[in-house]
């Protein structure tokens, strides 16, 4: 299956909720601030005049994801979960060290049972508290980040208990993968495909999309 280049390349998103409402929206992350936009990120959408302050936002998951399936570096999948799965609350101590993730997040419907190509909105970092490989279904186990980058992703950048972190990553070894899911799996819009990157020896305090710092949930 081929791949689409991602549309709106070198934008940020952030899903979003302003504080003290309840109403979920995107937005496109600018130096003046979140300028909020209308209509839907996985089809067709526009800028409204609305911008806020970042500081004033809750950043909620990107994306409530109907399959997110976790890859090795060989394209097998180890296990495979859904929004369902997310937490954004404080996680049980003995939840032990999370897995970090990038996490290619899908732009349509696409694969087994469909003829379009794959196109990816974007990439994303997803941290597994349910340990690296394992198939449990135990809710409330993942982390996701509330910012879309709209570009290929090279390295994921951490927080340390030691300091800053560049974690090295190949893109040109997931985007294959992707396309050689699509004849065994439909992919719909916000599904997300996962791949683990090389783990740190300190333990991770926060992971950065672009330059907005997430703290690790513990």
């Amino acid at each position: 299956m081929k791949i689409a280049p991602m549309n709106h390349t070198n934008q940020v998103f952030l899903h979003f909720r302003s504080q003290g409402s309840k109403v979920e929206r995107y937005g496109l992350v600018e130096h003046t601030g979140v300028q909020a936009i209308a209509g839907s990120l996985f089809h067709e959408w526009i800028r409204t005049p609305e911008t806020s302050d970042i500081s004033s936002l809750e950043g909620i998951p990107f994306c409530y994801s109907e399959n997110i399936y976790f890859l090795q570096s060989d394209g097998q999948v180890t296990h495979h979960k859904s929004a369902a799965h997310f937490r954004t609350d404080i996680l049980a101590p003995s939840m032990g060290e999370p897995v970090l993730h990038i996490a290619l997040v899908c732009g349509n419907r696409c694969g087994y049972g469909s003829s379009s190509q794959m196109r990816i909105l974007g990439f994303t970092w997803l941290a597994d508290h349910q340990c690296a490989a394992s198939p449990c279904y135990a809710a409330q186990t993942l982390q996701l980040s509330s910012f879309l980058l709209c570009l290929a992703p090279k390295a994921l950048e951490v927080e340390t208990t030691a300091g800053r972190q560049v974690l090295p990553f190949d893109s040109g070894m997931l985007f294959p993968l992707a396309g050689q899911m699509g004849s065994a799996y439909t992919f719909y819009p916000g599904d997300i495909i996962a791949l683990p990157v090389t783990p740190p020896v300190p333990p991770v305090t926060a992971v950065f999309c672009g330059s907005h710092r997430e703290p690790l949930i513990r």
